[in-house]
């Protein structure tokens, strides 16, 4: 669009020094329109819709792992009546139980209608975002130049208000001459002096019509613009190729990206219906499996008997 953009520019305006013209306007607003960043913000969110959608598809791996450590001491007492004396036995035990373990999971989706119906709905919102972002740029040329060429208007009106102005000055100059000399009556001067107010009354309202004009197209750039670039006297008027309107009707048909959007849209909610219908479809998934859990044991019993122990289990599955 914007090569485009360029060449209709380069056509239509006559170089002037320091003056901004369509096309540099157009990139500031391209920069700063609250309407234009919104349609991009939306079109680069909904780009990430299709690898979230992507991914429920791919394989899923996960795993875990831990490890446990401990030193457990107690001390255990207890006595006994021998020949009518308290014997007391006991003393120090203590344990080394130690313990780890780990587990990788594989899951890859088998058959699963509603994840690849999402995926369908996700490429649909990135093409419906697309054409909504392009129309918005189709939209703002349009407010660019709307804005532009007001303003353009309102300069030529402020222009042609105070050339008017000058005149009716001069000619109500002539007239307090003439009427000094008795050529004319006092109400020929007063004709002249209202002629003069009117057109100094509408060389004010000229000016707050190029203010508002101003104001209106800095919405859209976001910061003032400096003097605009007019049109060159020998702007080419090309009719219409094809000179065809049904030719046009069919085209915008074919190409309108507003009705693109809207079939995108239907296609978007029919797809919410076939999600819906998947639930009642089969869900298929591979699912392998691998883990470890080791643990071993030292226990440490009164006068150093030792008693070790070890357990090792390797655990693999595969299934559907």
């Amino acid at each position: 669009m914007r090569p485009l953009l360029a060449l209709a520019v380069a056509l239509v305006f006559a170089p002037v020094a320091f003056a901004d013209d369509l096309l540099q306007v157009f990139d500031r607003a391209l920069l700063n329109d609250p309407q234009i960043r919104e349609a991009d913000a939306n079109r680069l969110a909904n780009r990430e819709s299709k690898p979230q959608a992507l991914a429920a598809l791919l394989p899923q791996l996960n795993g875990s792992a831990s490890i446990s450590k401990n030193d457990n001491a107690s001390f255990n007492q207890s006595g006994q009546l021998i020949g009518g004396q308290l014997v007391t036995f006991g003393g120090d035990s203590r344990s080394k139980p130690d313990s780890r373990s780990w587990s990788i999971n594989l899951t890859q989706s088998v058959f699963s209608w509603a994840d690849w119906v999402a995926l369908r709905q996700a490429n649909k919102r990135v093409a419906q975002a697309e054409a909504d972002y392009q129309a918005a740029q189709q939209d703002l040329v349009q407010r660019v130049a709307t804005r532009y060429f007001d303003v353009l208007a309102a300069q030529d009106s402020v222009t042609a208000q105070q050339a008017a102005l000058e005149a009716f000055t001069q000619l109500l100059d002539q007239a307090d001459k003439r009427f000094e000399v008795g050529l004319i009556a006092i109400t020929d001067v007063q004709e002249a002096r209202a002629a003069r107010d009117t057109s100094a009354a509408a060389l004010i309202a000229a000016k707050r019509q190029l203010s508002t004009a101003e104001q209106f197209l800095q919405e859209i750039v976001g910061i003032a613009s400096g003097p605009l670039a007019a049109p060159a006297e020998s702007m080419p008027l090309k009719t219409p190729n094809p000179a065809d309107a049904d030719a046009w009707v069919n085209l915008s048909m074919s190409q309108n990206l507003a009705l693109t959007s809207s079939r995108l849209a239907a296609d978007i909610a029919r797809d919410n219906v076939r999600s819906a219908f998947g639930g009642h479809l089969p869900q298929l998934d591979l699912v392998a499996s691998r883990g470890n859990n080791h643990s071993e044991s030292t226990q440490v019993f009164v006068g150093g008997v030792t008693a070790p122990s070890l357990n090792d289990q390797d655990s693999k599955s595969v299934g559907l």
